[in-house]
């Protein structure tokens, strides 16, 4: 059986590495948080099924969880600078973010059908070739 002291010195080793390697850290994790957030707005967009929305919803929750407790390992330390604000203040939008993808889905959802209707719109009307237009001349470009 596991003691408390055995889990609390596995936590301290953890977040001692993840200060320690902290620049490799947020270099994947911010990344990370912001593509898997984006994969939310876009599958809301594309209105793809519920389930497939919650399980990237979730995975982006673990990763912005994984960088909300490295940057509160700072705090804890002691360390209390701009980019731990930053940090949490990003972390704290891309949780928003999600949540409001999933909670209302509605105006993303018309953002994607407005976006659908305008493109099929615009495959209609033929291009112009890059020629001027004469009215004069019956639309034949002198």
């Amino acid at each position: 059986m596991i003691g408390i002291h055995t889990l609390m010195t596995g936590l301290w080793l953890v977040l001692s590495w993840s200060r320690a390697y902290c620049g490799w850290v947020c270099g994947a994790l911010v990344p990370a948080c912001l593509l898997i957030t984006l994969q939310v707005l876009v599958f809301t967009v594309l209105e793809r099924p519920q389930w497939q929305r919650r399980v990237v919803a979730g995975v982006s929750l673990v990763w912005v969880s994984l960088l909300e407790v490295h940057v509160w390992s700072w705090f804890w330390v002691g360390v209390v600078r701009i980019p731990t604000f930053v940090l949490i203040g990003l972390g704290l939008l891309c949780v928003l973010v999600v949540v409001w993808a999933m909670k209302f889905p509605g105006p993303l959802q018309r953002l994607g059908g407005w976006a659908k209707a305008h493109q099929k719109r615009r495959l209609r009307t033929p291009p112009s070739m890059g020629r001027p237009h004469n009215g004069e001349a019956g639309g034949v470009a002198v």
